[in-house]
């Protein structure tokens, strides 16, 4: 994709403290290399809705959500009403809550099934690391009134951000869902990326093939599609350079 062809593409990286370079041998480019976080300042706002694992961690999980603002998503979240909650969520400007300890249990994963280490795995709350990364999903384009429009708790809204693109996920069965999507934004995935770093250092039993996403583990198929418009294998990418 575009955007993380331009992580790579620049030679200068830009004022972010979590960015460095370095010369790769042959190369007369220069690689930008994505630090992990300290992931001891990360804000931190305790969600009511956890409990104790059943498992070690052995995955990640990435989702999307909307709820409005920064501090809408991180309230609803941290909310016992919402009924759910995630390990941390991950903003459109880079804004980044902890709201469960990695050794409890959120609850973001639900019904869901993968084999993790050879091993088949249901109830993937008990050996996972959940994050909700701010992002409105999947949008509908009304031809009469040439909007765009995205499910913003619960609410059909109109999308005034960036311009939609055509997107797509793949589950596993190898069904396709296309749709309209909104790119996540650079600062966005770059904090991504250094906060699966950092949580690989502290689990590092976590490997590639263990960066999952929701649509994949959600049962039944197709009853979830987030991260949607999310290029996971480009992530991973810069996730284990």
């Amino acid at each position: 994709m575009g955007l993380f062809k331009k992580l790579f593409g620049e030679k200068e990286v830009g004022p972010y403290k979590d960015i460095t370079t370095e010369v790769i041998s042959g190369e007369s480019e220069y690689k930008p290399i994505i630090m992990p976080l300290d992931l001891m300042k990360v804000n931190f706002e305790k969600a009511e809705n956890q409990s104790n694992r059943k498992d070690e961690v052995r995955a990640i999980v990435l989702h999307h959500i909307y709820m409005g603002t920064f501090k809408q998503n991180v309230d609803f979240l941290v909310s016992k009403a919402s009924g759910v909650s995630c390990h941390y969520v991950l903003g459109r400007n880079a804004e980044l809550t902890q709201m469960v300890n990695t050794k409890k249990k959120a609850w973001h994963a639900g019904i869901s099934k993968w084999t993790i280490d050879g091993v088949k795995r249901s109830n993937l709350n008990n050996c996972t690391i959940g994050i909700e990364i701010v992002n409105p999903g999947v949008l509908t384009y009304d031809a009469d009134d040439e909007k765009y429009y995205c499910n913003r708790g619960g609410k059909t809204v109109a999308w005034a951000g960036d311009e939609p693109k055509k997107c797509e996920i793949v589950y596993p069965s190898g069904k396709v869902l296309s749709g309209y999507g909104v790119q996540y934004p650079e600062k966005q995935l770059k904090k991504l990326v250094a906060l699966c770093k950092a949580l690989i250092e502290k689990y590092p039993q976590i490997g590639q093939d263990d960066i999952l996403t929701h649509y994949g583990i959600g049962r039944p198929e197709g009853r979830k599609n987030d991260p949607f418009g999310l290029d996971v294998d480009e992530l991973k990418k810069l996730i284990f350079e």
